[in-house]
């Protein structure tokens, strides 16, 4: 987390300290659908199952965005987001015990994006773009069924978010912090955007869960749109005062 405000720091201190830099800074709304999953998708475990394999579930985000303008062409896009994280997921332990089931994630994700931008048209452009992103889990709770060679049974667990794992089963146990990389592209037309992403985290998800001993780490696809409802701008020093 440290690093990533470090870096956002000196990025705007370099722009906004350039006497050539005239910035504007907008602030908008964002909102759309989100296809998490956990990555990798198969994984042969050595812990409590003997395999697992993950996909996507539809999911949120919706949150408040940023666009910087550092010059006609490139801009810095921090945003405060909610975030639908988590995945499905198919277990099996020996032959005689199979489960399925949805482990739906909350976070609270601050992605922070450098973009570029040129114009298709008069009243059309498109960006593309990728940086970083931090976030914490607010809540998660897991929901399914599974099947044994005599009975079957319903999962419905809440998720902790905790470093320390006390090394149960029960309930699952995923680390607070999630940190990782952004790519996005989209077209803007006047004051809205439609944006296409992927984000992929670089730490692992799981406090060395006993029931999940697995590397697994958040990937999610994002389509969201962006309507700008304000903007201020930024004068830099070599801006004439009348």
């Amino acid at each position: 987390m440290k690093t990533i405000t470090r870096l956002s720091a000196i990025l705007l201190l370099i722009f906004f300290t350039n006497n050539k830099v005239a910035a504007q800074v907008e602030l908008g709304l964002q909102a759309g659908i989100a296809l998490p999953k956990f990555s990798p998708g198969k994984y042969v475990a050595n812990g409590y199952y003997n395999s697992m394999s993950t996909s996507y579930y539809i999911g949120y985000n919706f949150g408040v965005v940023s666009n910087i303008k550092l010059s006609k062409k490139l801009s810095l896009q921090p945003a405060v987001l909610i975030s639908s994280d988590g995945t499905r997921m198919d277990a099996v332990f020996s032959y005689f015990d199979t489960s399925s089931r949805r482990m739906q994630l909350i976070y609270l994700k601050i992605p922070v994006n450098m973009v570029y931008k040129w114009a298709i048209n008069k009243k059309h452009y498109a960006f593309a773009g990728g940086g970083l992103y931090v976030a914490r889990g607010l809540w998660g709770a897991e929901v399914g069924h599974g099947n044994t060679s005599d009975i079957s049974y319903s999962l419905a667990d809440r998720i902790i978010f905790r470093n320390n794992d006390p090394g149960e089963t029960i309930p699952t146990n995923l680390k607070p912090y999630d940190f990782g990389f952004n790519i996005l592209a989209g077209i803007q037309i006047n004051e809205f955007e439609i944006v296409a992403g992927y984000s992929r985290g670089i730490t692992d998800v799981f406090s060395n869960s006993e029931l999940y001993n697995a590397k697994y780490k958040n990937a999610v696809f994002n389509l969201s749109a962006r309507y700008y409802i304000h903007y201020l701008p930024v004068w830099s020093k070599n801006t004439k005062s009348k």
